[in-house]
């Protein structure tokens, strides 16, 4: 019988971002219980493989060694001899990007759009014009207040994806678009710029 397998994330997962970005060599700190949590996975008998885009198992099995962290495989799909699939056979998928299929896809899109809304709102993509208050003001917006919707509009050359964005604002009922920027992600801001403004004017 084979035992029970769960394949393990690397970045931000076990380890935090390093610098804020990833570099070939160079990890952050160990997360807080993540070295105790995988040691109760072995302790259970349980099957721990390291899956992590790094192409650097080397690196990766020191760094992991060095901090008392405990695992089985690197990558690597040997209990299954899988060699031919990228991916990890495991019964448990363990990552902090990771999405819980529940069998059905009724709201797979709205989960996702929210996703992407709240990584659009941690900063890196505000305008360089807008004040460090008003960055503030957006980033203080309940991401789980909104209802994110990409289109395309018209088909003109700016926008033939579905780049334009449109924000509904679930307590208040706004409603704000963005459909100045080719990028989808710069029209989610302008976007979440209006709203912010709007939603002062409310007071």
């Amino acid at each position: 019988m084979k035992p029970y397998r769960i394949a393990v994330d690397l970045d931000e997962t076990i380890f935090s971002r390093w610098e804020n970005d990833y570099a070939k060599g160079k990890f952050g700190k160990v997360l807080p219980g993540a070295k105790e949590t995988l040691q109760k996975f072995k302790d259970r008998g349980w099957y721990v493989i390291i899956w992590t885009a790094r192409n650097e198992n080397e690196a990766v099995a020191k760094i992991l060694t060095e901090n008392g962290i405990p695992f089985d495989e690197i990558n690597n799909n040997k209990i299954d001899d899988w060699d031919s699939s990228r991916k990890i056979v495991a019964n448990v998928y363990l990552d902090d990007r990771g999405m819980h299929f529940t069998g059905t896809w009724d709201n797979v899109f709205d989960e996702v759009a929210a996703r992407h809304a709240a990584e659009c709102a941690k900063g890196h993509e505000f305008s360089d014009a807008m004040s460090a208050q008003d960055n503030k003001k957006i980033a203080e917006i309940n991401k789980d207040d909104l209802k994110v919707d990409t289109y395309r509009r018209g088909g003109t050359p700016v926008t033939d994806a579905d780049n334009c964005v449109r924000i509904t604002h679930l307590p208040s009922g706004l409603v704000v678009y963005g459909e100045e920027e080719r990028s989808q992600r710069k029209n989610y801001t302008r976007a979440l710029e209006k709203l912010s403004k709007m939603l002062g004017e409310q007071g």
